[in-house]
């Protein structure tokens, strides 16, 4: 495969493009959201776009998605021996208006940056995960944290969130029994035994309990509570919390199960 191959597949799959989007209204690379004034402009716009309440709402949403865009650095260390240059300095965040839906949205931009091959050894892959979490990931999430006064946690909930869901990604792109059982081994490992120091913290971040509740339509499925809130019900229109909230009272969650099967049968 070749670059260009390579910038599909992350494109198609976990939100981070190589180019431009059309109607672009705000754009500004991760490295300039450490200047508090840039930051707050990005948050205020993103918080508006999604018509937050609070301003931590924009903060989760952005963790919860750029852990998907981040699992594909991890896929692409895994299934293709190569090193996504998911940094600080090369990756935007734009906020633009999608006219085929007339929605606004947020995507993730590649600026540049090479492409490097590298021998896929276990030694390998964690070296460059690490770098990716102490140069990137810990850094960002411990400063926007900061800016709109959540606690990490809630942020690495989140990202943890969206890594999960690019991690199932990632399982439906293999091809073989033995990339499946690499792609468990190298997310097993940074969800549950890298070392704190990637984290800036007393522990890994991202080990969260794995707690299952029953699927509301389906009896008998299971299926996992979020690691932390993501908020929504803290925006316009929202009726209520998500159904697999962690803040979900055992009560509210069965007067949630009965609302939506309501839904569906109607």
């Amino acid at each position: 495969m070749d670059k260009v191959v390579y910038k599909q597949l992350v494109d198609k799959h976990f939100f981070l493009s190589s180019k431009d989007q059309e109607s672009v209204y705000y754009e500004s690379k991760l490295i300039d959201l450490f200047e508090t004034n840039q930051a707050t402009l990005f948050l205020e716009l993103y918080s508006k776009q999604m018509k937050a309440l609070k301003p931590q709402v924009p903060a989760t949403y952005f963790f919860s998605m750029f852990g998907i865009t981040c699992s594909g650095f991890i896929t692409m260390l895994t299934l293709h021996q190569v090193v996504t240059p998911l940094t600080l300095s090369t990756v935007s965040t734009q906020l633009y208006r999608n006219e085929k839906y007339q929605l606004d949205s947020m995507v993730f931009t590649l600026n540049g940056g090479d492409w490097q091959k590298g021998d896929g050894t276990v030694e390998w892959k964690r070296k460059h995960i690490s770098s990716l979490f102490t140069s990137t990931i810990t850094p960002l999430l411990d400063h926007l944290a900061d800016i709109v006064d959540i606690r990490p946690r809630e942020l690495w909930g989140q990202l943890l969130h969206g890594l999960e869901y690019g991690w199932k990604v990632a399982l439906n792109l293999a091809e073989t029994e033995e990339e499946r059982r690499r792609l468990n081994q190298d997310f097993q490992w940074i969800t549950k035994e890298a070392s704190q120091v990637l984290f800036n913290s007393l522990k890994n971040r991202l080990d969260f309990p794995y707690i299952e509740i029953e699927n509301p339509t389906t009896p008998g499925l299971m299926q996992r509570m979020k690691p932390t809130c993501c908020l929504y019900y803290q925006t316009v229109g929202a009726k209520a919390k998500c159904y697999t909230c962690p803040r979900m009272t055992p009560t509210e969650r069965e007067r949630r199960k009965k609302e939506i099967i309501a839904e569906i049968t109607q």
